[in-house]
């Protein structure tokens, strides 16, 4: 299953075939598929524990892992790239760079 194909399923040009149902039955429990069947949507918000099991559950198994991946490079592949390109500045880093800058004074004049 690849990225592609995921979009195409999600943006309704490609049918979801049986082995990505499957896929994603795996990790409904019966209460939200019992939803799913009568055409109620699960809430859409997770708590934080859902999130550690998400989390957990990922770290052991990479097929979980794998699809997991997938939606977070989809759905938030911008905002890890954004984080990528992001320093935090510390108070030592600022003092690092007064005394980078002082030596260099320092080296000019002579």
């Amino acid at each position: 299953m690849t990225g592609a194909y995921l979009r195409m399923v999600r943006s309704g040009k490609a049918r979801a075939g049986d082995g990505l149902l499957c896929q994603a039955l795996k990790y409904v429990t019966e209460d939200e598929l019992r939803l799913l069947l009568k055409g109620i949507a699960p809430e859409a918000r997770a708590s934080l524990n859902d999130a550690v099991r998400v989390i957990a559950t990922a770290r052991v198994d990479p097929e979980f892992r794998e699809f997991l991946l997938g939606l977070i490079k989809e759905y938030l592949g911008d905002y890890i790239t954004m984080l990528q390109q992001t320093w935090h500045v510390g108070e030592e880093d600022i003092e690092d760079f007064a005394k980078a800058e002082r030596l260099r004074g320092i080296h000019n004049t002579q």
